[in-house]
């Protein structure tokens, strides 16, 4: 597997690509000159409506673009708002970049929209057949693969295309869920993936990505995907009623591939979703899930639609509860399923850990990481990091190890105390500095002449653990080059640990609107630091500035820079005050109208 795309070409002859078509699909198909895309006259397409940015930009930004490679920093920097991220984040494609694929294989990708997906896999495969029904969408996948020679894409409806020659793999990302929509069928689902094993050689991989129709995150009130419609998945679509596209639960998934044909099932669940992955776990015993609570539980899913205001509970509180009782594969975002004909060795796909997760944009790919967690269930668990990208030089004054492991420690973390406090009611400073407390007695033991070494960058609540009695540091992942003033790394830590938390309503009204900034100053001073002021404020900012450049994330340096930093946290926390101001002048507005009335 390559970790970063390094850029796979054949050399293939246009004669040889014809070649691979007709071996295929017949000698009908023909490639268009101007857009790339494959098609015949005897298969019609689909009129597939897209969305405003696929239709009318995301074309010009493919055309354009130098990198177009799966990983592209170019693309994302393009695509930071939804739904252009959908298209160009690299965070898709951590969907199945955890996973070793027997790469000299011959891949069918159903519904290849506007081949995101497909980028991957031409960097990963032999050769890979894209079918797109809509023409827009297609062109937009052509353009993404235009220079890799062993991909083809083809816009035709998929149901009426006939296959000559098997696959090793059909890939079907988030494309299932719209059977009933393209397939007339008593059963569409049934019949779309008895499809698919058709299409699959004995010791061939269907890979099917799709949200969970009972997803946590619908629970919590986010709006169903398709239908936009809140409950409607959970509640069975009542609400939206009709032949329309709708998502499985975990054994209505798992009991329709196993009748079409599939002996072997393997559930991944992606998170937060299939769509933006930052980590991957496989289907572990629940005491090994019951250890990633921190991990699952600081990646919640939010509405694409509404954001997370519209959330009814706290979905990280609640993964905790939900893995303890051994519900992870219940209540899942999303599924990712690897089903194979045959029960067999992972011929096709291995995935040898537990949990994959990666920490990429908005760093430079110097700074990309990937790490495994193996063996949780065994009681010697270990953590294996590594730069996905090591080839790649890293500023002089922020280092990072090329690999390394350590033990696994399943304890919480220290910055778990302070996240039960904050929701304490009437919770104050003194009570947060509390909880801080063992973490600022370790740091101080560290220090010397007041400077913190360099290589305890890291040293932030949520990255220490109580084992055996003192603090362990684990996720050591950055070190600066110089040591640190100790007034700095306690500020920065205090920081760390209220930055999210404070952007909540409830919080940031406890607190008086004061925001991060303010508040993690007062807590410092209530831990011993009396005499922390606004300079060790501006301080802070311009180390964190200064960090993230070197990181090559100019966009957070510039909002470190910012002034507003010091009194109210980052730009969103200021916009979410604007909102909650707005919002009770309107209440009260409307209780003077009623007054008056």
């Amino acid at each position: 597997m390559q970790a970063l795309y390094a850029g796979r070409m054949t050399q293939a002859t246009s004669a040889q690509i014809q070649s691979l078509v007709s071996t295929y699909l017949g000698d009908s198909f023909d490639r268009d000159a101007d857009t790339g895309v494959w098609s015949s006259p005897l298969v019609p397409k689909i009129d597939y409506p897209s969305d405003a940015f696929a239709r009318d930009e995301l074309g010009q930004i493919l055309t354009e673009a130098t990198d177009l490679s799966s990983t592209s920093a170019e693309l994302d920097r393009q695509g930071r708002r939804w739904p252009a991220s959908y298209y160009l984040s690299p965070h898709r494609t951590n969907l199945l970049r955890p996973f070793v694929w027997s790469s000299a294989s011959v891949v069918l990708e159903v519904g290849a929209g506007c081949g995101t997906i497909t980028r991957f896999l031409g960097e990963e495969f032999e050769f890979v057949l894209a079918v797109e029904g809509d023409p827009v969408r297609a062109a937009a996948a052509a353009a993404r693969v235009r220079d890799l020679d062993n991909v083809v894409v083809v816009c035709a409806s998929y149901d009426q295309l006939t296959f000559l020659a098997d696959f090793d793999y059909v890939f079907c990302i988030g494309v299932l869920e719209y059977a009933p929509l393209y397939n007339q069928s008593a059963n569409p689902f049934e019949a779309v993936t008895r499809g698919f094993n058709d299409h699959l050689k004995t010791d061939g991989a269907l890979v099917v990505a799709i949200e969970n129709q009972l997803g946590l995150k619908y629970f919590a009130g986010a709006a169903e995907d398709h239908s936009g419609i809140r409950f409607d998945g959970i509640e069975g679509y009542r609400r939206s009623a009709g032949r329309s596209a709708r998502t499985l639960g975990r054994a209505e998934l798992d009991e329709l591939l196993e009748t079409s044909g599939f002996g072997k099932r393997r559930f991944f669940f992606p998170f937060p979703d299939y769509k933006f992955v930052n980590s991957v776990v496989a289907d572990v015993p629940s005491s090994a899930a019951s250890r990633l609570s921190g991990l699952i539980g600081s990646e919640p899913a939010g509405d694409y639609l509404n954001g997370t205001a519209g959330l009814v509970f706290d979905t990280t509180a609640t993964w905790e509860q939900a893995l303890k009782n051994g519900l992870l594969g219940n209540l899942a975002n999303s599924f990712l399923v690897v089903a194979e004909k045959q029960e067999q060795a992972d011929h096709r796909v291995a995935a040898h850990w537990d949990a994959v997760t990666f920490n990429m944009t908005p760093r430079s790919k110097a700074y990309w990481t990937r790490t495994e967690f193996v063996g949780l269930d065994t009681g010697s668990g270990e953590v294996r990091r590594s730069r996905m990208a090591p080839e790649l030089p890293t500023d002089p004054r922020l280092s990072m190890l090329s690999s390394y492991r350590e033990p696994w420690h399943h304890e919480e973390t220290l910055a778990a105390e302070v996240e039960r406090t904050l929701h304490v009611r009437g919770v104050t400073t003194e009570h947060i500095a509390e909880s801080l407390r063992p973490w600022a007695r370790w740091l101080r033991e560290q220090a010397a002449d007041d400077l913190v070494p360099g290589t305890l960058f890291d040293a932030i609540p949520r990255n220490l653990t109580t084992f055996g009695g003192t603090p362990h540091l684990f996720d050591r992942e950055l070190a600066l080059t110089e040591p640190i003033a100790l007034d700095l790394m306690v500020l920065r830590g205090i920081h760390y640990s209220l930055a999210d938390p404070l952007r909540t309503p409830r919080l940031a009204a406890a607190f008086k609107f004061r925001g991060v900034g303010l508040v993690s100053l007062q807590i410092a001073r209530d831990l011993g630091w009396t005499s922390m002021s606004l300079r060790d404020l501006r301080q802070l900012v311009q180390l964190e500035h200064t960090v993230q450049c070197a990181l090559g994330a100019p966009g957070r340096g510039r909002f470190w820079r910012s002034a507003r930093m010091l009194l109210i946290g980052t730009p969103a926390d200021f916009a979410m005050q604007i909102a909650l101001s707005t919002r009770r002048r309107l209440r009260g507005g409307k209780r003077l109208l009623r007054r008056c009335l």
